[in-house]
């Protein structure tokens, strides 16, 4: 079967981000999108706190019906909604991996790791190592090589592991790429190895255009010479439009909507995306 040639109807919703427009709508630090296609609901991520579950109710979603979760990695601010999810929902998935569980610090040794560790139902997680297909076009990725080492967001950031705290190579990270219309859509939650070597991945192995980008890109705090240097090597992919959010920040999106080719929009609360 030519995957390339699958269509279907394409529906991507924030439920919760750092930006939010609404009156009604809440927003925190953290990421929440629910991915609709061909009668499929995935949830990525689920925010930092239950408020993405308050959000899913007023924007009529019912997240007993979720499909599959998958979570992009281990820290609080994409999966402290977890527990909420599964009292909500009874038959998904969680498409994780192993290593998320692992405890996470930031620079200032605070833990940022996943609350509620033990509240997840072991039969019902599934630990993602290689490319994965959730359904005939979409795939689970898993965190890639890092390629271009200047797109690399892990400093400050450590992990405990076999007893040691070490420093957090993200080996947990993974990203999700839907194949539609002989292109990609490729959704990322902080992108800490990097959103250009997440591409790079997704286009090496499906040999594709992008068509959309989607998520957060960890750049807030990078310096401008930073983002330039990433903004060429987006420069040098064929990409319609990138949806920056969350951890991305508003300096970087300055600077990326002034020098990248793609499309480039911020993505907040309660925004839908149909393709």
């Amino acid at each position: 079967m030519d995957l390339r040639n699958r269509m279907g109807n394409l529906k991507i919703t924030t439920i919760i981000e750092n930006a939010v427009y609404s009156k009604k709508l809440k927003a925190e630090h953290g990421l929440s999108l629910l991915i609709e296609i061909n009668n499929k609901k995935i949830l990525f991520d689920t925010g930092q706190t239950s408020d993405f579950s308050g959000n899913a109710r007023l924007m009529n979603i019912n997240l007993s019906d979720i499909d599959y979760c998958v979570i992009s990695h281990g820290h609080y601010d994409h999966t402290g909604g977890l527990d909420e999810f599964i009292n909500q929902n009874e038959k998904s998935g969680i498409y994780i991996h192993k290593n998320a569980f692992n405890e996470r610090y930031n620079f200032k040794k605070e833990y940022i790791g996943i609350p509620f560790r033990d509240k997840i139902p072991e039969n019902r997680m599934h630990n993602i190592d290689e490319i994965t297909m959730l359904t005939e076009q979409i795939f689970i990725m898993p965190a890639p090589e890092v390629y271009y080492s200047e797109d690399l967001h892990t400093k400050g950031f450590s992990v405990m592991e076999n007893g040691f705290i070490t420093d957090d190579d993200f080996s947990d990270e993974q990203s999700l790429v839907i194949v539609r219309d002989k292109s990609l859509v490729i959704i990322s939650g902080c992108s800490h190895r990097g959103i250009t070597n997440i591409i790079k991945a997704a286009v090496d192995h499906f040999k594709l255009p992008v068509a959309l980008v989607l998520g957060g890109f960890h750049l807030k705090n990078e310096s401008d010479e930073k983002i330039t240097k990433i903004s060429a090597i987006l420069n040098s992919y064929i990409i319609k439009q990138i949806g920056i959010s969350h951890c991305t920040g508003i300096n970087a999106f300055h600077l990326l909507k002034n020098s990248v080719n793609a499309d480039l929009f911020y993505n907040f609360t309660g925004n839908t995306i149909c393709m």
